[in-house]
């Protein structure tokens, strides 16, 4: 099982003593393990929205999620309703929410994110932050304390030669996150990432003695890309100054 991620913890923009709002972000930090939305694709004619997004948040979840009309220029807010969304690609239909309405408002050319407060996830102009806190963060040290199995009955070399082959970046994170090795979510941020970056033909590395979190900069990094844990996923992101 392909897992890339660790859910997003979206910083928020104000503070609320509200307490609702501590519900909304824990409900955001978990999987959702039913997939409402994921219906809203079984028909190829439909054209899936931010508005069928929200409606699903309202009549599904029962959760309040607005646009912050304020915070945009007057007369585009319906283009934000309207505007066409892609199908999150992922063997894993247990990604946080948090992170799927990330990934959703990826979507815009214009950089989109979220913040909770008073009872209501408010969308808004800016940039994702990405965090992890308490329990979401322990992928993390598992990623950079584990090395990748391989085969007993071959040896190391032909382990790297044979059971990796030539592959894109996406080949390569799904063999890694694979149930049988790492086990873990991954999820991308195409938006951040050169056009075609997941398709890219990469270098495999000598993976028998490293770590997870070793072999997946490795990888990452032949793009101009590394990763996040948020959640008890990996989440792809592009690489800031070098970093």
């Amino acid at each position: 099982m392909l897992y890339l991620v660790c859910l997003v913890c979206m910083s928020p923009l104000s503070v609320s003593d509200d307490p609702r709002d501590e519900k909304i972000k824990q409900f955001l930090k978990a999987s959702d393990r039913e997939a409402i939305e994921l219906y809203l694709w079984n028909n190829p004619r439909r054209t899936v929205t931010l508005n069928d997004i929200m409606l699903i948040y309202r009549k599904q979840y029962n959760i309040d999620i607005a646009i912050d009309y304020s915070a945009f220029d007057t007369g585009k807010t319906e283009r934000l309703l309207n505007h066409p969304l892609k199908r999150i690609d992922s063997r894993d239909k247990f990604i946080p929410r948090g992170l799927a309405l990330q990934l959703y408002l990826d979507n815009f050319a214009k950089d989109l994110t979220y913040h909770v407060d008073g009872g209501t996830i408010w969308i808004v102009p800016g940039k994702a932050h990405f965090s992890c806190e308490g329990k979401y963060c322990e992928l993390g040290t598992v990623l950079t304390k584990t090395k990748p199995k391989y085969d007993d009955k071959l040896n190391r070399e032909e382990t790297n030669r044979i059971q990796i082959p030539p592959s894109d970046l996406i080949g390569a994170l799904r063999f890694f996150g694979n149930e049988d090795r790492g086990n873990f979510r991954v999820f991308v941020r195409e938006k951040e990432l050169p056009k075609n970056a997941l398709q890219t033909r990469i270098n495999i590395p000598a993976f028998t003695d490293k770590t997870y979190d070793a072999v997946l900069r490795e990888l990452l990094g032949q793009v101009g890309a590394t990763y996040v844990v948020q959640d008890n996923a990996v989440l792809v992101v592009a690489k800031k100054n070098g970093k």
